[in-house]
Formats: structure tokens, C-alpha cells, sequence
């Protein structure tokens, strides 16, 4: 027997559920973000058998109809919700990502960018101001 396909409400609970949980979130489409849930707005329909994701910022505007949710771990084990997208008048749905935070890195990685980045920034100030000296750079 097998499962049958969550309803449209509970598509737009689940997803409901995950922003109002992190509302730090970004919403990433083929590896690119998307959306800073930060500064983004979104309103969610589950009307007419559909649920449907309204996502705006200063920069865009998306409407997708969700058409499967599914769980998955990225980075540092983090829970990302995974959405099976369509786009108006598109059959083939996209994957669309909910990760909890922007920044997947792990804390590890993320110190050793910072570190590398803040040496790069010592000598390229050095370089450009040399009549300047650096006593040091913090981030």
C-alpha cells in the first residue's frame, strides 16, 4: 500500500512551520540564494487543492505551486526542507531549498575563511597605503 500525497494544507503547515521556526532562512535555487528570509516577505495559499509560495524581496518576485516537500541534511548536518517546485505553466517541477541559515559553512571552515580573508586584507592594505601602517585587523 502506499502512501498518499500530503494535501495542499499540509504542505503549506509544513513549510509554515519551518519559516516561523528559522526565521533566519535563505532560500536557495540552484546553488545560488534566492531569498534572505531576513529582509524577504512571503505569503503562503493552500486554495483550490494547490499550495502556492509567494516569495518577494527588493530584488524579486516568485511564485512557485509546491508540489512535494522532502527532508534533507546539508554542510554541517543541518535539516534542510527540499521543495519540489513548479513554475506557472511549467510541468517539470524544480528543487528548491529552505535551509535554516544562509551561511552553510561549518563554524571551522567559516573561522579559517575569516582568518585567510582578514591576512589577504592586511597586505592588500599594505600594498595600496603605504604610507600607513596596519596594527592589526580583527573581525
Amino acid at each position: 500500500m502506499t502512501e498518499a500525497a500530503p494535501s495542499a494544507a499540509e504542505l503549506a503547515q509544513v513549510l509554515e512551520l519551518f519559516l516561523a521556526e528559522h526565521p533566519s532562512a535563505a532560500v536557495i535555487e540552484d546553488g545560488r540564494v534566492l531569498f534572505d528570509m531576513r529582509t524577504a516577505r512571503y505569503a503562503l495559499s493552500a486554495e483550490y487543492g494547490r499550495c502556492v509560495l509567494h516569495l518577494w524581496s527588493d530584488e524579486r518576485n516568485v511564485v512557485r505551486t509546491i508540489a512535494a516537500i522532502d527532508w534533507g541534511r546539508q554542510g554541517a548536518g543541518k535539516q534542510v526542507l527540499r521543495l519540489h517546485a513548479k513554475r506557472f505553466g511549467q510541468v517539470k517541477p524544480q528543487l528548491l531549498q529552505l535551509v535554516p541559515d544562509r551561511d552553510q559553512r561549518t563554524p571551522t571552515t567559516r573561522t579559517a575563511s575569516r582568518a585567510k580573508y582578514l591576512h589577504v586584507l592586511e597586505r592588500s592594505l599594505a600594498r595600496h597605503f603605504p604610507d600607513f601602517n596596519v596594527e592589526g585587523v580583527r573581525n
